[in-house]
């Protein structure tokens, strides 16, 4: 029996807002060429993201410059080394009349739904306010479906000023994040003394916490890929 050669090339070639993919096939002396044309490349791409996005951070602080908003993005970034696809999800890009009237069915509420929907693994992250997290991420999670992190590996964060808000993680932002059948980790809270605003690639300065929260990284991460690995 002989095996008849097969060669496949794949030419893809964007120009302005569409991309021509064009496929060769050769196989016995017949040569076969096709050309598929995306028209609206852009939304192609925004929709492959979506699809893509491993690892989903969202922030719960209302604050333009938020402490909180600089670890994630930190986080963001390590985790961007390990090889992952990471959207960052802010409260302050949802519409505030979409918060403010229960809008389940805005597309905005959606598309957070459905980004942390098809994540492998979620961040949540959030400042101490009145020794709980932010009334915001409340009301953002309060609209969203109520298995929304089933069986999704969960780090929560909170950063604060002080370390009588410790348990705010144990006592308030895990067992909301719970009801939501996310599987949690331990967690990592943060002292605001502990975050530098003006060191913007790694905030944070005092490296005993700062290996404490790597370490908390690893857990989840391997989490993460031992979720993948099983279901493949």
């Amino acid at each position: 029996m002989t095996h008849e050669k097969v060669m496949k090339t794949f030419e893809p070639e964007q120009k302005d807002d569409s991309v021509t993919i064009t496929i060769t096939i050769t196989k016995g002396g017949i040569y076969l060429k096709m050309k598929i044309v995306l028209e609206d490349f852009q939304s192609y791409k925004q929709e492959r993201m979506r699809v893509m996005s491993e690892i989903v951070i969202l922030s719960g602080s209302p604050s333009e410059s938020s402490r909180s908003d600089l670890v994630l993005k930190y986080i963001g970034s390590l985790l961007k080394k390990e090889g992952f696809i990471v959207t960052h999800i802010s409260i302050r890009d949802v519409p505030h009349e979409a918060l403010f009237y229960g809008k389940f069915n805005d597309p905005a509420i959606e598309n957070v739904a459905s980004l942390i929907q098809g994540a492998k693994g979620v961040v949540v992250g959030s400042p101490v306010y009145k020794a709980a997290y932010s009334g915001v991420l409340k009301a953002l999670l309060d609209l969203l479906p109520q298995d929304v992190l089933q069986g999704t590996p969960v780090l929560p964060l909170m950063t604060g000023g002080s370390p009588s808000h410790l348990l705010a993680i144990e006592y308030t932002l895990k067992p909301l994040l719970a009801t939501l059948k996310g599987q949690n980790l331990k967690g990592v809270y943060l002292l605001d003394s502990q975050i530098d605003k003006r060191q913007i690639d790694n905030p944070i300065v005092q490296n005993e916490i700062l290996d404490r929260l790597k370490k908390q990284l690893y857990y989840f991460v391997e989490t993460v890929n031992r979720q993948k690995n099983a279901v493949l």
